[in-house]
Parts: structure tokens; C-alpha cells; sequence
């Protein structure tokens, strides 16, 4: 007698072993889902009513919500349970998706063997959804915040690093105007501390803008507007004029005159404190009026 029939015989267990860790196999390749999926077009159908619509952040390489609708429906008595989840990349699509759904009754497949096997398909849910209301208006002067509220003292350093970092730019860009004119404006000695001084506003910036928690579509940055347009502005100028100076100094035999140094020099400079001067705006106005 073979030897895996003798461990089936004398262990009556192992093929229900067998079959369960095929099962978390399948789970975990994500296969099952899509059985069910193939099976569930044969169950019956059942009212089930929708007992909570909820959404749920997730982050880690990418970020998203999950919609999620938690429903329950009588059979014979009994009481059954299940659940439907949809992903989004914003949140206030998932918001939209979930809107007015708890209490509604949704049609669900499931399975006559083992009820507490079911499904809600898509089509189903979409024809739930085109029995709402639409949604009213949203109050024009209502403020969307893209973020949680600034500590004081991030605000009261933020004010006098944003006068830094708009000084150095306004230094940079008088620097940088000069040198197309064929001027140097300031002495040898000035590189160095512009160099080190661009990083003060920058670093500190990055440490005091605050984080956007939420995703949304339809939230306007505090970026937005002239400042950011400034702020992209100045860079791609500042890539052009990189690049300029590259080739500049290619054709020179790898050397560059001090003309063409300041100019390369205060390019940087401009993108550094003026972005430096952008973050830290962030910082103090994190949120913006949204027009819908």
C-alpha cells in the first residue's frame, strides 16, 4: 500500500488539512476572490441593507482609500453578514462614493449552501448609487484645511526665515540680472556665505511646512496661485540656465570665467531661496478657499 494512502487512511483529517491550506494558498494569491467572482453569477439573490458606509486611508508605497460598505440579510431565519470595497486614489472621491449609502438596500448574490458566502457586484452597487440625491452644493466660502493647524512657534520662525529667503533671492536675482549685463556686484568673498545661507531656509523650511494628511482631488494647494507659478518659473529658468553654463564651460575648455560663475552661481541661488521662501509659505497659509 502506497505510503500517502496509508497517512489518508489512518489520518482522516488531513485531506480537510490539505484542502485549508490550498484555500490560504489561494488567498493569498488573491485567486480566491476571483472563484467566487465566477461563482457567485450562479447564487441567488437576496436584499441585503447596508448597515455602514465607511472609507479607510492606506499608505506605504503608494497612498489611497478604501470605500467600504458593510450590509447584512435574512435567510431562514438567520442573520448574514458581508462586504463591499472599492479602491480610490482621492479622498474625496472615496467620500462621494460612500455618501447617503447606509440604510440603502443592495441586491447581493449568495451562496444557497453556505449563505455566509456572498457578494455585491459592481453593476449592482452603480445602480444603487444613480438612485441618490445629487449632492448639494458645497458653501463657497467654506475652507478646505490640506492640513492639520501650524504650531505657533513653527509660525512665528517661519516669518523671519521667509524674510531671509526673500532677501537672498532678491540678493540672487540682482546677482544673477548683473551678470547679463556684464557686471559682478559683489566681491569673491560673498560666494561662500550665499552657498551656506541658501540651506538655512531650505532645511528649516522642510521642517516646518506641514504635511498634507489628505488627498483630494478637488483641494487647491496653498501653492497654488502666483507663488507657485513663480516657483516653477524660477526653476525651469534655473535648469536652463544650468544647462547653459554647461555648455558654456564645454566650449570653454572646461573653464568657466568669474562672469560665467556668478551667473551659473546666483541660478542656483535664486531656485534655492525662493523655493525655500515657497515651502515656508506653506507653513504659514496651509489652506486655501475652494471654489466648487
Amino acid at each position: 500500500m502506497p505510503l500517502s494512502q496509508i497517512i489518508l487512511e489512518s489520518s482522516p483529517s488531513g485531506i480537510q488539512i490539505a484542502f485549508f491550506v490550498f484555500l490560504c494558498g489561494l488567498i493569498a494569491l488573491g485567486v480566491w476572490e476571483k472563484i467566487l467572482f465566477l461563482l457567485a453569477r450562479g447564487w441567488p439573490v437576496a436584499e441585503a441593507t447596508i448597515d455602514a458606509a465607511w472609507i479607510q486611508e492606506y499608505s506605504g508605497k503608494r497612498r489611497y482609500w478604501m470605500a467600504r460598505l458593510d450590509y447584512s440579510f435574512l435567510l431562514r431565519g438567520r442573520r448574514y453578514t458581508g462586504r463591499y470595497s472599492r479602491e480610490f486614489s482621492y479622498e474625496d472621491d472615496a467620500e462621494e462614493f460612500v455618501r447617503d449609502l447606509q440604510g440603502k438596500p443592495l441586491l447581493i448574490h449568495h451562496s444557497s449552501r453556505w449563505p455566509m458566502l456572498s457578494m455585491a457586484f459592481k453593476d449592482d452597487v452603480e445602480a444603487l448609487l444613480l438612485t441618490r440625491s445629487p449632492e448639494l452644493p458645497t458653501d463657497p466660502g467654506r475652507a478646505v484645511p490640506l492640513s492639520k493647524p501650524v504650531p505657533l512657534y513653527k509660525k512665528l520662525l517661519a516669518y523671519p526665515l521667509m524674510l531671509v529667503a526673500l532677501a537672498g533671492f532678491l540678493l540672487s536675482l540682482y546677482v544673477h540680472i548683473a551678470t547679463w549685463l556684464g557686471q559682478i556686484v559683489l566681491p569673491e568673498s560673498w560666494q561662500l556665505p550665499l552657498h551656506a545661507g541658501m540651506f538655512v531656509p531650505f532645511f528649516a523650511a522642510i521642517f516646518i511646512a506641514p504635511r498634507a494628511p489628505r488627498r483630494r482631488r478637488n483641494a487647491n494647494s496653498a501653492l497654488e496661485g502666483f507663488v507657485g507659478t513663480a516657483m516653477a518659473v524660477v526653476l525651469v529658468y534655473a535648469m536652463a540656465n544650468f544647462v547653459l553654463f554647461m555648455v558654456n564651460t564645454a566650449l570653454s575648455h572646461n573653464h568657466a570665467t568669474h562672469l560665467q560663475t556668478w551667473r551659473g552661481f546666483s541660478g542656483h541661488w535664486m531656485v534655492f531661496y525662493f523655493w525655500s521662501f515657497g515651502f515656508l509659505y506653506t507653513a504659514v497659509y496651509p489652506t486655501r478657499q475652494r471654489q466648487d
